[in-house]
């Protein structure tokens, strides 16, 4: 009885153990060379194809992995999931980032497991550390949190913060959140903007490809982009009326108008993400859309690549964007296009202010606006629109400078590794 206890309790141990399916993709380090290496954590959040579900994670990664590469890494990516410290002992790491973006905080659906999330952060942290690695969070929002100092994503944050050596977070509000969590986590934290800044499109060949999907771009009016958020059009009743409304106005101003994905589902080509919601509002309003055609098959990754750059290319391009996605608006901003937002989180005035700009005078429905929808607000549209070339100088002069921040937070990361 004893034996098969034991060999019952041996099995429960592997499996308990065992890395998960999502681990099955990642491409390990081989034996260790004269490269020093680094560990990319990145959202768990995959479509069947291994490429990430929300794109504006994509262009972090690739923009975190060339300058990683710049400067002589090796760069492994793995997904935000339980990993055995010795399989991280064995790759030897010299860095691990956590580019999570924005899940520590109770604004999220309890979907987003923001509990979950910090504590695997925080193991994987503490199994890279162990191993001699310098351990930090990529620029990201946090917060809010609970006022209640034992409430149980609080105190999760808490141990998550023993094993980073630094917490890079992008805005002032997000520094004060974690500082009411913890008055001992101040001495690790720093501001740095989001490392998608460092990201560069191609605005001619995003012309090109709206060119193909059937805007005019030799006829000289202005090219406005839509980007729209499936969980917005969710929780707002009066999404497509607001949508519509927006549409209308630029119509009216003599812009070509075009839908724009900014992500892309994990359940298959039957979830109704962002490129449905782009496929539906085009069906509604007759507006060109950038969204993928139904397939009975799922695009290679090497396709599912190339596309996502081509929407990056062409929001480098535009005269103007509505953007519903924090990573499309910042893509925007970061490319110099005027971009208004909606908001639903200290994120998007926070954007603006470090550019220099007026948040009231860019986020529809108002800086205090928590729901994400238009609020069918206007005026502000409208006189963002009307200023877009004073914008565009704005962000020609301030992009640079916090271009110089992101690759200061690169260099800082680079070069602690040396003395860890």
């Amino acid at each position: 009885m004893r034996s098969i206890r034991s060999r019952i309790a041996s099995r429960i141990k592997r499996l308990l153990h065992r890395e998960p399916d999502r681990l099955s993709g990642v491409k390990w380090f081989s034996e260790k060379g004269t490269k020093p290496r680094a560990i990319l954590q990145v959202s768990p959040a995959v479509q069947p194809n291994g490429v990430l579900v929300n794109f504006g994670d994509q262009v972090v990664y690739w923009a975190l992995t060339e300058a990683l590469t710049n400067r002589n890494f090796e760069v492994l990516r793995v997904p935000r999931t339980f990993i055995a410290p010795r399989r991280i002992k064995s790759q030897q790491p010299d860095l691990f980032l956590d580019l999570s973006g924005f899940i520590y905080s109770v604004a999220h659906h309890k979907d987003m497991k923001s509990i979950d999330a910090a504590r695997i952060t925080g193991r994987n942290a503490r199994a890279c550390k162990k191993a001699g690695a310098f351990t930090a969070t990529a620029p990201q929002t946090f917060g809010p949190f609970s006022d209640q100092r034992n409430d149980p994503l609080n105190m999760e944050m808490v141990r998550m913060f023993k094993e980073l050596d630094t917490i890079y977070v992008r805005d002032d509000t997000s520094h004060s959140h974690l500082c009411k969590i913890s008055s001992d986590v101040e001495p690790k934290l720093k501001i740095v903007p989001d490392t998608a800044f460092l990201y560069r499109s191609d605005a001619q060949a995003g012309r090109a490809l709206l060119k193909q999907a059937g805007i005019d771009v030799e006829s000289g009016r202005p090219v406005a982009g839509i980007i729209p958020n499936r969980q917005i059009s969710q929780r707002s009743s009066s999404f497509m009326e607001d949508i519509k409304r927006v549409i209308a106005f630029l119509k009216d101003e003599g812009a070509e108008v075009v839908l724009i994905p900014h992500e892309h589902g994990r359940h298959g080509i039957n979830e109704k993400d962002d490129q449905y919601l782009c496929r539906l509002i085009s069906e509604e309003t007759g507006v060109i859309n950038l969204a993928q055609e139904r397939s009975e098959s799922y695009p290679s990754s090497e396709f599912e690549l190339n596309y996502i750059r081509g929407i990056e290319n062409v929001i480098g391009s535009l005269d103007f964007l509505v953007s519903q996605r924090f990573h499309g608006a910042l893509r925007g901003v970061s490319e110099t296009v005027p971009t208004v937002t909606t908001s639903w989180s200290h994120k998007y005035p926070q954007l603006y202010t470090d550019l220099t700009l007026s948040p009231e005078k860019f986020i529809l429905g108002g800086e205090g606006a928590t729901n994400g929808s238009f609020e069918q607000s206007l005026d502000t549209l409208a006189a963002a629109w009307q200023n877009r070339s004073g914008t565009r100088e704005i962000l020609k002069r301030t992009v640079p400078g916090i271009r110089d921040r992101v690759n200061q937070f690169i260099d800082d990361v680079t070069n602690i590794h040396h003395h860890t």
